[in-house]
């Protein structure tokens, strides 16, 4: 992101629990060295990751729920939709490939594809669920206002009164279950806040003790120091998950390190066997 402190303090990504960990052991030690601005502004950090926190928890709780039926029949439904679209375009762009450009049914079909499919077929069947219920509605809208003719002349007529069964029951299911409260990219957004704020911590540390004089070095590694350590930890857990091995993360009021039963770090932890020294 542009003037993202990203672009000047290179850090590995932190996983919440590990931030707010890391932080706490900061705060400690500004604590000691009664940086009362400092901790006032972890603080704040702190805060955040720990809402930050609470929303894994609710997203890893839904993620159980999560799928077919997570929302009725609307995935099923969905799919069948996504074939007749399919099989609509499918039969439009075949005529392309066999008509003469100058035979009448060819100029339909090219006029329907550019209306309908102006980028083939994959934009419309990977939009989510209500995006792609708003352009399936203005598709039978269309079909039925100023492209009556093409549907009539096109052989798509099976397909389109099959799109004009599936489309309303879409809409009833997606009314009946609607989305979690909390979305993806609401908690993907809270965690690179998260990190964030973590560069912005290392950022006011060094701009407090910038010199090299010892008593800035000392400061700078009290302050420091508990972030670096779980930096290198980040580090070597990636080089042996290239290698191999399990996914970990940390108990975030312990520092104790859990293997992730789930191989997605980015999705709350589920803690199973403690990490052996």
């Amino acid at each position: 992101m542009a003037g993202s402190l990203q672009n000047w303090i290179v850090l590995l990504i932190f996983t919440t629990a590990r931030r707010l960990y890391t932080l706490a052991q900061v705060k400690r030690a500004a604590v000691a060295m009664g940086l009362t601005d400092l901790v006032t502004f972890i603080d704040e950090c702190l805060a955040e990751d720990e809402e930050t926190f609470n929303k894994e928890a609710i997203w890893a709780s839904a993620r159980k729920t999560r799928g077919a039926q997570s929302r009725g029949r609307a995935a099923e439904i969905d799919i069948a939709n996504d074939r007749v679209i399919s099989a609509i375009f499918s039969a439009v762009n075949d005529l392309t490939k066999t008509l003469k450009p100058t035979h009448p049914v060819y100029v339909l079909a090219q006029e329907f594809l550019l209306h309908f499919y102006p980028d083939g077929v994959s934009p419309i069947i990977r939009q989510n669920y209500e995006e792609q219920l708003v352009t399936m509605e203005r598709m039978l809208r269309d079909f039925d206002g100023s492209y009556a003719e093409h549907v009539q002349k096109l052989p798509i007529g099976l397909h389109v009164e099959q799109l004009k069964v599936q489309v309303p029951e879409f809409r009833a299911e997606l009314e009946a279950h609607p989305p979690a409260t909390l979305t993806f990219d609401e908690l993907s957004a809270a965690r690179d806040r998260g990190q964030e704020n973590l560069r912005a911590v290392v950022a006011r540390i060094v701009g407090l003790y910038f010199r090299n004089t010892p008593e800035h070095l000392e400061a700078r590694q009290n302050l420091l120091g508990p972030i670096r350590r779980q930096n290198d930890r980040l580090a070597a857990l990636r080089r042996a998950r290239r290698a191999g091995s399990t996914n970990i993360d940390i108990n975030p009021t312990t520092g104790e390190e859990f293997v992730v039963a789930d191989s997605d770090l980015n999705d709350a932890v589920e803690t199973v066997l403690p990490v052996e020294a």
